[in-house]
């Protein structure tokens, strides 16, 4: 009897152990501090992203969204907050493209209208976060992308468009 209790006591204290090791390693991944490397799969021709800021410093996420060929891209980000929970955004580029980014403040936003690029994108983010003493500070986006087909695909959908028109027309003739 006193083996069991003793043998159940300790399998609680390492499930316990392994369940704090566990959630220590979660909050340490979970939580992002500058300079976040992301790469995201675009699916449905959506995607969502975002950076979680634990110190006051400057900071430049880099995020890749893994997308092939031309597309047709647009996005938008966002941050709300003032004191610690303030982001300003310096700068944001997709491939290259500038982001449209209104004046720092409360709400900052960035956008970029339709867009031809080719994939991969990158979207880089340079700015600086007010976070300090365990207040953080966080942005978050859209990217909406489009397949552009190419243009030997575009050809081959016109004639066959074209022979089934035709077609067509000599059975009706």
């Amino acid at each position: 009897m006193r083996n069991s209790k003793w043998t159940t006591g300790m399998v609680r204290g390492v499930v316990a152990g392994l369940a704090a090791l566990i959630a220590t390693q979660f909050a340490a991944t979970s939580a992002q501090a500058n300079d976040v490397t992301n790469d995201i799969t675009i699916t449905g021709g959506t995607t969502y992203f975002g950076a979680l800021h634990t110190d006051d410093l400057d900071f430049t996420d880099v995020f890749t969204f893994s997308v092939a060929g031309s597309v047709l891209s647009n996005m938008s980000l966002i941050t709300i907050g003032s004191g610690a929970n303030n982001i300003d955004f310096l700068s944001a580029d997709l491939n290259g493209v500038a982001l449209t980014l209104t004046p720092n403040g409360f709400l900052e936003t960035g956008f970029l209208n339709d867009t031809n690029l080719t994939g991969p994108l990158v979207l880089t983010v340079r700015g600086k976060s007010g976070a300090t003493g365990g207040v953080f500070a966080s942005y978050s986006g859209t990217l909406n992308v489009a397949i552009i087909p190419e243009p030997s695909t575009a050809l081959l959908m016109g004639l066959g468009i074209g022979g089934l028109a035709l077609a067509a027309r000599r059975v009706h003739a």
